[in-house]
């Protein structure tokens, strides 16, 4: 039962704006977010502006062939603060339970750069788990990163923290392309567009106090 409610927020969900910046602001860092997008990925002028007046922006895109199915995304989102303050709360997977509703449980080890979580949700189809590789980000830069285990094993992905007008562009993006999920595309694509949007909003949200 509970699936069909997730469908339902996955097709009818808002994503609302982080407000608060000023219009001189927001054309400005507008010009900077261009400047060091990928050249891989194209956004539109409103959603470049979005971007910069505090929304997240998403693209995902899922494909399926015979019995394979593969997996595009990208999501952006400004942090109001600089890198060295804002990263300095986001490294600390441990506490993500207590920042985003959905994440049960996290555990990062060190040493093997491995980071292992449990999400879970009423309105979630199923249980995930994850276990994948990634640096503890703490500073600028780029940082690539692999699923090994769980859900989508083998995607792999990267994460860019940049700073900008004293805000720092944080995105994420994966490919995937493996064994069909069962899911129909739409629903898939929905699905992750939808935890990654929420996602980033919130840890954003929860980091900036």
């Amino acid at each position: 039962m509970r699936s069909y409610f997730f469908y339902l927020l996955c097709l009818f969900a808002v994503i609302s704006p982080l407000r608060g910046q000023s219009p001189f602001n927001s054309f400005t860092l507008k010009s900077e977010i261009k400047k060091h997008l990928p050249a891989s990925r194209s956004l539109s002028d409103s959603q470049l502006m979005a971007l910069a007046k505090g929304e997240i922006i998403s693209q995902v895109q899922v494909r399926s062939k015979e019995k394979t199915q593969s997996l595009d995304l990208w999501v952006g989102g400004v942090h109001p603060q600089n890198c060295k303050r804002a990263l300095r709360k986001i490294a600390h997977y441990e506490s993500y339970p207590e920042l985003l509703s959905f994440i049960k449980k996290s555990q990062y080890h060190d040493e093997h750069q491995r980071w292992t979580l449990k999400l879970d949700h009423v309105l979630m189809p199923f249980a995930m788990y994850l276990d994948f590789k990634i640096p503890r980000i703490k500073k600028e830069g780029s940082y690539s990163f692999t699923f090994e285990k769980g859900f989508l094993t083998g995607l792999q992905g990267q994460v860019i923290a940049q700073e900008l007008n004293s805000q720092c562009m944080l995105s994420l993006s994966g490919q995937w392309s493996g064994p069909h999920s069962k899911i129909p595309d739409i629903i898939f694509s929905t699905f992750v567009q939808t935890l990654a949007e929420l996602g980033l909003k919130n840890l954003i949200r929860s980091t900036k106090i």
